[in-house]
């Protein structure tokens, strides 16, 4: 309920207001002089005040005055008997919100009391928004909230502002200027022209600057700028907003740091790994390649069973070393699987083919057994990685059986137009598994317990590298078993169909029947004629692959390091080159640009003798170690250890891509 005053020492005048005053829901106070009228001001703090003009000691411009120095929101209207419109302006540019000429008229007073109560009413919500908008931005100390007038001078400043620039707000408020806010690099880089073309152009100003606090420090921001306008869509000035982003800037430093040493790190891991792979593969190079050539000679008893040892413990070491590359390739994501046409039954029986030697020699039957649906079907995938799952998981199995069967299967699962679901499942009667084990057999360097380990031997990560190649393919892999009464491992994996499924199956054999036929031909007196340099800073190395090239019929040449190599090339032509990566001096990549450069020279001169096959004959298993080789300019890639059966299929397939003629 509004208080009105009304002070008119004009009885009769006085007593009309009242009366119709009184008929509306208003607390009405009266007085006849200026000073009366003031002591009731100054009690009741009315929100509206009528009041005449002559009266004794207190006049009403007087009144009017004093009222508007005390709280300048009250609505005062002049009463007087005074009638011209020039009077009626001055008295509202004195600061009067309207006029009401006697003799008083109810209906004036209706029209003038409505619109004096709405202005007040009016400013009284401004006034409160405007007291909570500024709560709100004097709470909001985390940020520089500020408003400039159209010539950049600072209006208002917050809590934050001085939080964070360390100005009070009596040193800023109509004493600076928003560039003095500004770094000298912001100011002298026009960005306070830049402010003002955006805000013209009535859209908002977004950037990281700098600014420059009291004290001189320079500290980054996130500047923020609107225009505001007047009610004509003038542009009277300007609403600043600023974040300091000192802190975030630092984290996001810290996160680019931590991502550089996290990478750096893994970068550090993958080169040890790949050294690691080297200097153990290169040796074990010319173990198993010697233990093999040994094999191949007149021995005793005695001294077949001590190759044979050996061979054995060769072949054991080389698994485990596999295993952890293997492992340590998939922890860093440089392990890639390959996606092609593939035959599972004749995956499965050549996967099958390498345990049964280690199966017959326990005195356990080894089964393969194939769901018909599943025999020639013809599908895409890896069958390499879907092989090494398998051969981990039979491979246990005959370790840890003593005596019955192991059987692998494979089994249709679901199907439909473009790909088929298989279960794969390998079935053992050995020692089984109890319960309380089988939770942490997929776990890294983890087996049912530690005498698991001293009696059968391994690194505990076959089971792990298992379930990462299975979940890499999209599928899953699980086990059941009983302690005592055997185990079956099982996984499943959805395989896309080839095309021509129904089709009959051409194996992807590197050498054709792409050449089979052809290599069988090659005449002893043509294998004389073939020059092989192999390039391998390894001595042991050397004499393995020279002595395997040899037990085939083929003479081979060696070169210590890569510069040697290219210098041999310059001299003689060679039907094939085996080169390894890594040797001092100058490294096989580095080697085999080089050549292929000079070979290029060659034949645009037309004195070239044609392109050299190059096979990187290399310790390196990691992943990219092949692109690079072929990046480089060589025709293939074998990794070592290396079968000598391998190198000649390799040797006899690139002779005969490059020489076709060699024939006898």
């Amino acid at each position: 309920m509004e208080k009105i005053l009304i002070v008119e020492e004009d009885d009769q005048e006085r007593k009309n207001i009242i009366k119709y005053i009184e008929m509306g829901n208003y607390r009405v106070f009266s007085a006849c002089n200026g000073e009366d009228g003031m002591d009731l001001f100054m009690m009741e703090r009315p929100a509206i005040v009528f009041t005449g003009l002559n009266m004794p000691e207190i006049d009403g411009l007087s009144l009017m005055k004093a009222v508007k120095d005390i709280d300048e929101d009250v609505e005062v209207i002049v009463v007087s008997g005074y009638g011209s419109f020039n009077e009626a302006v001055e008295f509202l540019r004195l600061g009067a919100s309207d006029f009401l000429q006697k003799p008083v008229k109810l209906a004036h007073v209706d029209v003038i009391l409505k619109r004096a109560l709405l202005k007040y009413r009016m400013k009284n919500r401004v006034k409160k928004a405007y007291k909570f908008t500024n709560a709100i931005i004097d709470a909001a100390t985390g940020f520089y909230i500020s408003t400039c007038d159209v010539n950049g001078n600072i209006v208002t400043w917050n809590k934050g502002a001085e939080l964070i620039m360390g100005y009070l707000e009596d040193e800023v408020v109509e004493k600076m200027h928003f560039s003095k806010m500004l770094s000298d690099e912001a100011v002298n880089a026009g960005l306070m022209d830049e402010i003002v073309d955006r805000l013209i152009e009535g859209k908002r100003f977004e950037k990281e600057i700098n600014f420059e606090k009291k004290d001189g420090i320079i500290f980054p921001g996130f500047f923020c700028a609107a225009h505001l306008n007047d009610d004509n869509g003038n542009l009277i000035g300007m609403l600043a907003i600023v974040r300091d982003i000192t802190e975030a800037k630092l984290a996001g430093q810290k996160l680019i740091l931590a991502r550089q040493e996290a990478e750096a790190a893994n970068k550090a891991k993958s080169e040890f790994l790949a050294n690691m792979s080297h200097e153990i593969r290169t040796p074990m190079n010319g173990i198993i390649g010697m233990t093999d050539l040994l094999l191949d000679t007149e021995l005793n008893e005695q001294q077949r069973d001590f190759a044979e040892t050996v061979s054995d413990a060769s072949d054991a070491l080389l698994v485990l070393i596999n295993d952890i590359l293997d492992f340590s390739k998939i922890e860093a994501g440089k392990l890639d699987l390959e996606y092609i046409d593939f035959d599972l039954a004749v995956m499965l029986d050549q996967t099958a083919g390498s345990l049964a030697f280690k199966a017959k020699e326990k005195g356990i039957e080894l089964g393969v057994f194939l769901q018909p649906e599943i025999i020639n079907r013809h599908v895409k995938g890896d069958p390499v990685r879907i092989g090494q799952v398998i051969l981990n998981l039979a491979g246990n199995a005959v370790k840890f059986t003593q005596k019955g069967e192991v059987v692998i299967t494979g089994e249709l699962e679901r199907e439909n137009e473009k790909e088929i679901c298989v279960k794969f499942s390998v079935k053992d009667t050995g020692i089984g598994i109890p319960k309380n084990a089988l939770t942490k057999l997929f776990q890294t360097f983890s087996q049912v317990d530690s005498s698991t380990t001293r009696k059968y031997g391994g690194t505990g990560l076959g089971l792990a590298i298992s379930k990462q190649l299975v979940e890499m393919m999209g599928g899953e892999i699980g086990v059941e078993s009983e302690d005592g009464k055997g185990t079956t491992f099982w996984f499943t994996l959805t395989l896309k169909k080839q095309v021509d499924d129904n089709t009959d199956f051409q194996p992807n054999l590197q050498i054709g029947e792409k050449e089979l036929n052809k290599r069988h031909s090659i005449t002893e007196n043509f294998k004389k004629n073939i020059r092989i340099l192999i390039v391998e800073d390894n001595v042991v190395n050397q004499k393995v692959f020279v002595k395997i090239f040899k037990k085939f019929g083929y003479s081979a040449q060696c070169a210590v390091n890569g510069k040697e190599a290219v210098e041999c090339l310059r001299t003689y032509n060679y039907d094939a080159v085996f080169m390894d990566c890594q040797m001092p001096v100058m490294g096989g990549l580095e080697a085999t640009a080089l050549i292929r450069k000079e070979e290029e020279m060659k034949k645009n001169s037309g004195k070239g003798h044609g392109r050299t096959p190059i096979i990187a004959l290399t310790a390196n298993a990691m992943k990219g170690d092949r692109e690079k080789c072929i990046a480089a300019g060589m025709d293939d890639y074998i990794s070592k250890p290396v079968k000598p059966d391998t190198l000649r299929e390799v040797l006899e397939h690139w002779i005969m891509v490059f020489r076709d003629d060699m024939t006898g």
